[in-house]
């Protein structure tokens, strides 16, 4: 009996999350990551039945102990004989399991070359509409913190006013000016639009995309 298959993992197409696949491939996605997850609830077992396993080698070890102390036979291997075959089951089904995943993730990597063109396309949407959200949440950023330093500035219009107050019990300098750094440096986002540009030009001109 061996654990090979608590170590070994179907293999991951390290996808981007949230991206608009086209229908054939999110349809073969859908398949593999089902059938990942069947993967790891199979394996989830595997351990439960290797933990059940050495539970059972301690048991069959104390009911030795006490047999040899009351000078009784051999009890045998009574738990672990059981708990040995289950895990060699459970092993057998993660390992069915993963060569399935295995599969779908092949089927899917192909169906993704396949439509290899809608999905560059997809993603030049995507960066471009990202790029264009990212100046704008940049310039609300700027209006707040804008909009922060005057509400702070009158928040501490008393406080400066009273320096004038205390007799000079206590003097300061009433400028209270802001610790750390609340400006934002200009943003730019040529590389990334730079190369949507590129992918536009030497890539998806060569053949008609159909998104």
């Amino acid at each position: 009996m061996t654990t090979d298959e608590l170590n070994k993992e179907p293999n991951n197409l390290s996808l981007p999350k949230d991206f608009a696949w086209p229908k054939p491939v999110a349809k073969e996605l859908a398949l593999w990551d089902k059938s990942y997850l069947a993967w790891a609830e199979l394996q989830s077992v595997l351990f439960e039945r290797v933990e059940e396993l050495a539970i059972a080698r301690r048991l069959d070890s104390e009911a030795l102990t006490e047999a040899v102390k009351a000078g009784k036979p051999d009890p045998g291997l009574v738990n672990v004989a059981k708990a040995e075959r289950a895990v060699v089951y459970a092993e057998e089904a993660v390992r069915q399991a993963r060569v399935t995943a295995n599969g779908l993730a092949r089927t899917a990597s192909e169906t993704i070359v396949a439509h290899r063109l809608d999905i560059i396309e997809q993603a030049c949407r995507d960066a471009e509409a990202g790029a264009t959200a990212f100046a704008e949440d940049i310039v609300k950023a700027r209006e707040s913190v804008s909009e922060a330093l005057s509400r702070r500035d009158r928040a501490y219009a008393g406080l400066r006013y009273v320096e004038g107050l205390t007799g000079g019990a206590l003097s300061y300098v009433p400028n209270f000016a802001v610790e750390g750094n609340t400006s934002f440096p200009q943003t730019h986002e040529n590389r990334p639009l730079g190369i949507v540009a590129l992918l536009r030009k030497l890539v998806l001109s060569v053949e008609p995309v159909t998104v």
